[in-house]
């Protein structure tokens, strides 16, 4: 038996509510941090996190001071800003599983997560010194995968939730791992606005595909754009080939915005695919 082994990461941001707020806490998290002196750390206590994790079979919840976030079993991770009323949102993730494998050519999508066997630290990454870190389980009888799932959040940065999964064969033959889809979203701008229509909402897409391209734009109500990142891509004119962009995607209103998008520091190749539905 050869075990196979793959691991993605991926992303989830939420902001409100204006789209110049999402591109730099995105870019600053993934920068270098000021070392503090030897002198400085023994003076300092550390800090407690004030965010509250509440597990449950039906939905694991995550309480920071400006945001809620609950992952379903299904994998989806729905971002919403907390407020005095109710959590406001674009998520609408319906039946939709949050996550997908193409196993052979075949999607896998049998993954359930254990989240009231959640296990939950103190984060020890370098976003903050007050955080929680949160590893889940699952496995998939399909495909005989067992996923490894972890997530972060700090203090510091209350919107956002850091994701990144490992996948491990414990079956007797090999496995083709084609792609993993670590974070499906269905947003909604009627979730947030009851009058607007299902696709008004502004949109950034950070691909580079062609030379003069529009990055910001309405959403029109049919669209489809794969978003390739860290490959070259052919422009089909004299051009030759683009490449590079921005590794973040991201939605907005006039009231809330969630963006997704790819934080590790080496130029792995993937997509942040987008398409509008009929419903």
């Amino acid at each position: 038996m050869r075990p196979s082994r793959q691991a993605v990461p991926y992303r989830l941001g939420i902001f409100a509510p204006a789209f110049r707020f999402a591109i730099p806490a995105l870019l600053v998290l993934s920068g270098c941090q000021k070392q503090e002196t030897p002198s400085t750390q023994a003076t300092q206590q550390t800090p407690v996190s004030t965010i509250r994790v509440t597990p449950a079979t039906d939905g694991l919840l995550v309480q920071t001071s400006t945001a809620e976030f609950v992952l379903f079993p299904s994998g989806y991770l729905k971002a919403s800003l907390a407020g005095k009323r109710a959590p406001s949102t674009l998520d609408d993730p319906a039946t939709q599983p949050g996550q997908l494998l193409t196993v052979a050519h075949h999607p896998v999508s049998d993954f359930s997560l254990d989240l009231a066997r959640a296990q939950v630290s103190e984060a020890q990454g370098k976003l903050g010194r007050a955080g929680k870190r949160i590893e889940l389980h699952a496995s998939s009888p399909s495909s005989a995968l067992d996923e490894t799932l972890l997530l972060e959040f700090y203090d510091d940065f209350p919107g956002l939730a850091l994701m990144s999964a490992s996948f491990r064969n414990t079956g007797q033959k090999d496995v083709s791992l084609d792609a993993v889809t670590l974070q499906r979203h269905r947003f909604n701008a009627t979730q947030a606005d009851a009058a607007a229509a299902h696709n008004q909402i502004r949109t950034f897409q950070g691909s580079s595909l062609k030379w003069g391209k529009d990055e910001t734009f309405a959403m029109p109500a049919k669209f489809s754009q794969q978003n390739p990142f860290g490959a070259p891509v052919e422009t089909k004119d004299g051009l030759g080939r683009v490449g590079g962009g921005i590794p973040v995607i991201a939605f907005w209103t006039a009231h809330i915005g969630e963006a997704v998008g790819h934080l590790e520091t080496v130029p792995l190749v993937l997509s942040i695919p987008v398409e509008t539905t009929s419903d």
